[in-house]
């Protein structure tokens, strides 16, 4: 029996071939100095000592790359033996050579990897995406595919937008160091590349657009200067996975959740931690949103009982409502007398005042989404592709494609001229105006 649809393709898209640019040799190195005490931190001395002998990065990721297959192989050769799920495994020893996007079964001359096809709208004829990462919008708009992105930009696990919308940062990560890319909009020059925290799990801009803060599995939280790269400060670990991270909207404190009854508050400037918002003994913080005159901070709480919508004066740490509400990830509307909670195959509007549900429409397979900044559209990903639909009425007005890719995310620009998908093995930039534009 034939293997899965698309795992040998995307284990070589995503392991494989993955970090081929060399980026985690320095992050590795980097990680063993600060955390020598860490899991594999014995892997950075050693990296440094063949970097000193003179083995170049490209050499080492060389090497890497065939112990990646090897360690794919063998893993599905155990999972078979050991009766996991037998039928899917069974064809996938025969097909993993063959799916080396390359087509020369990882023979010399198969390095690098082939460029991947951007997603197509639906029921239109889309070519490859060939671009470079730094193309220009007026050699976008030459493509004969009308939907072609106006970027094509590395894969990504997480994004951050500059509050002005002129830049914004992808983040890849690894169980060694994560690389953040800032990326000029529109023309999609690169204007900074560093390592952050392993094992990322957040990614957010502050208010003037200058810093980044972090956050990871291993619930530490950092802040990096967005320009440069510089790390300013670091928490320490707490061992609880973080899932929600935001800046204050004045810039003053950055809050996470995590799996855990607080949502954690630290000094932007510093990184010292200030008392957390306390959510209950046995329950859980959810997803999160600042109201857009930013007095108010929504939070979903899990509680034993139920899921509940709470408001919160962040400032003072003080809870201020609670009431029933549906699962999902939460979003003001920009007249702030309106809130979006988006996944488990649904989008409902609520009334801030007396949370009361106006409206839903169905998704199927919706994960997450964003509100355009204008308050009439809203950008989903599900597993089915990606939408563009008509806030309130939820009619589809746009659906891309991405059975070739594995979405992340997709979300407008803080300016509403661009939408991004955030995917593996590779993301992208429309503009918005051009992309609805088309028939």
């Amino acid at each position: 029996m034939a293997a899965k649809k698309g795992f040998s393709e995307r284990a070589w898209d995503e392991i494989i071939n993955g970090d081929a640019t060399g980026h985690w040799i320095d992050g590795t190195i980097e990680a063993a100095r600060q955390r020598p005490d860490d899991p594999f931190a014995d892997s950075g001395p050693l990296l440094e000592a063949m970097l000193k002998k003179g083995v170049t990065r490209e050499q080492i990721c060389r090497l890497a790359r065939h112990i990646r297959y090897e360690t794919v192989f063998e893993t599905v050769q155990l999972a078979a033996e050991e009766g996991l799920d037998g039928d899917q495994l069974e064809g996938v020893h025969e097909e993993l050579l063959a799916s080396d996007p390359s087509g020369k079964d990882g023979r010399p001359g198969s390095w690098p990897v082939a460029p991947v096809k951007a997603p197509a709208a639906k029921k239109s004829k889309a070519k490859p995406a060939t671009k470079s990462p730094s193309q220009s919008p007026s050699r976008a708009a030459k493509s004969r595919d009308p939907y072609a992105p106006l970027l094509t930009l590395p894969k990504a696990d997480d994004f951050a937008f500059s509050p002005d919308g002129r830049r914004l940062w992808l983040a890849h990560t690894s169980v060694n160091s994560s690389t953040v890319r800032g990326i000029e909009l529109p023309g999609g020059g690169q204007f900074v590349e560093f390592n952050a925290l392993p094992n990322l799990r957040g990614l957010a801009c502050s208010p003037d657009g200058k810093r980044l803060a972090v956050s990871n599995h291993y619930g530490i939280v950092a802040s990096y200067d967005g320009s440069g790269g510089r790390q300013l400060w670091t928490s320490p670990r707490t061992g609880d996975e973080t899932f929600h991270l935001a800046y204050a909207p004045d810039g003053s404190m950055v809050l996470n959740g995590a799996i855990e009854q607080t949502i954690r508050r630290r000094d932007a400037r510093t990184g010292k931690e200030l008392p957390p918002l306390d959510v209950g003994e046995g329950s859980r913080a959810g997803g999160m949103a600042f109201s857009p005159d930013g007095k108010t901070l929504a939070v979903i709480v899990h509680a034993e009982e139920g899921t509940y919508l709470t408001y919160w004066d962040w400032r003072a740490a003080r809870e201020l409502a609670r009431k029933p509400c549906d699962d999902g990830e939460i979003e003001f509307l920009p007249d702030g007398r309106t809130l979006l909670t988006i996944g488990y195959g649904q989008v409902t509007r609520w009334d801030v005042a007396s949370v009361r549900r106006v409206k839903k429409f169905k998704v199927e397979r919706v994960s997450g989404g964003n509100a355009h900044p204008g308050g009439r559209l809203l950008a989903l990903n599900t597993s089915a592709g990606v939408e563009v639909r008509e806030l309130p009425s939820g009619k589809l007005i746009k659906k891309l494609d991405t059975e070739e890719l594995y979405p992340d995310a997709f979300a407008f620009s803080p300016d509403g001229a661009h939408v991004l998908l955030v995917a593996s093995p590779k993301s992208f930039v429309w503009s918005v105006e051009a992309l609805l534009a088309k028939g």
